[in-house]
């Protein structure tokens, strides 16, 4: 069985779609050499790749799959992708920003806490019924992973040792309780504001361009001749904050 991360109008498998997006990070790393001392991380790329790694591993609930055939599952794949996050044998604060870069690549977390919440009985419940679908196609699934390492070689340049046991994708970690929760009642340090910013904002970027089939960002070489410079700005100037 093929696990799919698109639907109708063109059917994208998921290992694919990871892929795409991971040469749109290979494209940013290209451009933005800068970025990992802007968000005073050095390993900013590192934690990148793994965002774009797991951010569509939710979509391997049954569930999710058949929603690509049209039928209602009433989930957020995320928070499924964000609790094998939390299994990563990595530094806690890299896996807690990883992990909240995924559970919100589509919707913010106060959206995610008031619809989905895991604090009651019922949400939890539901939790853990969309967790057991994930079972369901855990061939295919730990087939995906075993390919990350070699993805990790092609994209970075080495093969992580916390993707070499696939055994953290063996339980899946409640996002809501262990990322949203201490996030909402402020005990996460996020003191770094660019180090979030950027690894949330360049995970949504690279799974967007990768799913409307650009696999790599766009550079305008030489500003100033090509922009700055054309008739029209020059005759009506720039505006103070421009």
């Amino acid at each position: 069985m093929v696990l799919y991360a698109k639907g109708e109008p063109f059917w994208t498998p998921l290992d694919r779609h990871i892929d795409e997006c991971l040469q749109v990070l290979a494209s940013m790393r290209r451009a933005f050499p800068h970025l990992p001392q802007l968000a005073k991380v050095p390993n900013l790329w590192r934690h990148l790749f793994l965002s774009l790694l797991f951010h569509d591993l939710g979509k391997v609930a049954s569930g999710f799959q058949e929603s690509l055939k049209g039928k209602s599952w009433h989930y957020r794949h995320e928070l499924l992708s964000a609790g094998l996050v939390l299994n990563l044998n990595i530094e806690e604060k890299a896996k807690q920003a990883i992990a909240m870069a995924v559970a919100t690549s589509h919707h913010g977390y106060r959206y995610l806490w008031d619809n989905y919440r895991t604090s009651t009985e019922s949400g939890h419940e539901v939790w853990k019924k969309k967790v057991a679908e994930m079972k369901l196609n855990e061939g295919e699934f730990r087939a995906l992973l075993r390919a990350f390492p070699n993805l990790a070689e092609k994209y970075l340049g080495e093969r992580l040792k916390e993707l070499e046991e696939v055994e953290y994708a063996k339980e899946c970690v409640d996002t809501l309780q262990s990322c949203i929760r201490p996030l909402l009642i402020g005990e996460v340090d996020l003191s770094n504001r660019n180090y979030h910013v950027l690894l949330r904002g360049l995970t949504i970027a690279s799974d967007h361009l990768a799913s409307s089939g650009l696999k790599e960002i766009r550079e305008l070489r030489n500003l100033q001749d090509r922009v700055l410079s054309c008739e029209k700005i020059r005759q009506n100037k720039l505006l103070p904050f421009q």
